[in-house]
């Protein structure tokens, strides 16, 4: 009973696209940070290498993982928000989604944010979408389709981060990247370290700052 009262009071975020280059960086960075993870991904997106270097996270006590299609998808929603008694992240690092040319991963990420627009517990939690810049953004459909959404996420008061991080990180815009909140619709510029790590590590601690309510 101890053990479940501490982890209530724990601060929590869901990765999707966990086992992709930055949503495994992010999961790496939140359980440093003392975060319970719940990550999620699709089982047929990953290779062999992926499910390897999981193992150095994967026994970790405070992170879950779930394929996505093994289950419905409201009835894993539903879970991860009555698991918590505190706001959660929802991170999605569309970089990773972007760097793949798979249409059904596409669709099946569409249909799980819209979903997630619907929910009422919208307004409760903090929606993060990471974002190429625009030369990377070669799928105009499911670009379009994003933008839709996020747009709705928006209208119904849901409380949305978005970054955009340049493709190539080793170049000297990489020292930067840009953020906007659904209360200005503005692009400020944020500076950065170079490193992936590093940026993953920099977005968590710039979302806590922006959002202390939800520490």
């Amino acid at each position: 009973m101890a053990e479940r009262e501490g982890m209530d009071f724990m601060r929590g975020a869901v990765v999707f696209g966990a086992r992709q280059l930055l949503g495994y960086e992010f999961c790496v960075k939140l359980l440093e940070k003392g975060y319970a993870v719940n990550a999620q991904d699709y089982a047929f997106w990953q290779d062999r290498q992926q499910e390897e270097k999981w193992l150095f996270i994967g026994r970790n006590a405070n992170l879950q993982y779930f394929n996505i299609e093994d289950r419905e998808i409201d009835e894993t929603l539903k879970e991860i928000e009555e698991s918590s008694n505190n706001p959660l992240y929802y991170f999605f690092p569309l970089t990773d989604f972007y760097a793949s040319d798979r249409p059904k991963i596409h669709e099946q990420l569409v249909f799980l944010l819209k979903k997630i627009s619907v929910r009422s517990s919208i307004s409760k939690s903090i929606i993060v979408f990471v974002q190429p810049s625009a030369i990377g953004k070669w799928n105009r459909n499911f670009s379009s389709e994003i933008e839709t959404i996020k747009r709705d996420m928006w209208n119904k008061q849901g409380k949305i981060i978005e970054y955009c991080i340049p493709v190539d990180m080793s170049k000297g815009n990489g020292k930067f990247v840009y953020y906007q909140t659904n209360n200005t619709h503005e692009w400020q510029k944020l500076k950065m370290k170079e490193h992936l790590t590093d940026v993953t590590e920099q977005i968590i601690s710039h979302l806590e700052e922006k959002n202390p309510d939800l520490i």
